[in-house]
């Protein structure tokens, strides 16, 4: 929801908007995130309320997100992908139909955007990546094993010598 605040500026200068990831890197599916999501374990929480209370409402929390991607129309491009070929159908139909939600669909979403959500502001995991990728870094440096980086830098103290 950050991206709407830029919408004017961004279109004053005549720049394209693209939308990506509707289901936040796997934050918003029933299943939970994946181990890797970089998201913080509050915001891992706050994803799994919402998964639960569409579920308990009986609400597909997919379709949620990805009508919630297309409401803006200034933005004029968005990428999904999906684990499967059936949640890509799936996906391909709620984008479709967008702007087909059923009262008690936008009852809900009004209920997580505002109860869930709304209370905690803006929460994202930006620059969480880098963080842990500069950590890395410099354990490798001290000779630490860190996994496939390691080897990398060994080889280039190797090269640099």
């Amino acid at each position: 929801t950050r991206l709407t605040t830029l919408i004017p500026y961004l279109q004053e200068k005549g720049v394209g908007i693209l939308g990506a990831a509707p289901f936040s890197m796997g934050l918003l599916r029933s299943a939970g995130p994946p181990d890797w999501h970089p998201a913080s374990q509050q915001l891992k929480d706050l994803a799994r309320e919402c998964a639960e209370y569409c579920e308990g409402e009986g609400v597909d929390v997919g379709k949620l997100c990805v009508q919630f991607a297309f409401m803006e129309e200034s933005i004029s491009t968005t990428m999904i992908s999906a684990e499967s070929r059936e949640v890509m159908l799936a996906n391909i139909n709620h984008a479709v139909n967008a702007g087909q939600l059923s009262n008690k669909e936008k009852e809900v979403l009004d209920h997580v955007r505002t109860n869930i959500f709304g209370p905690h502001g803006d929460l994202d995991w930006e620059g969480v990546e880098i963080v842990k990728y500069h950590d890395m870094v410099e354990r490798a440096k001290r000779g630490e094993e860190v996994g496939g980086i390691s080897g990398a830098i060994k080889k280039d103290k190797k090269a640099s010598a």
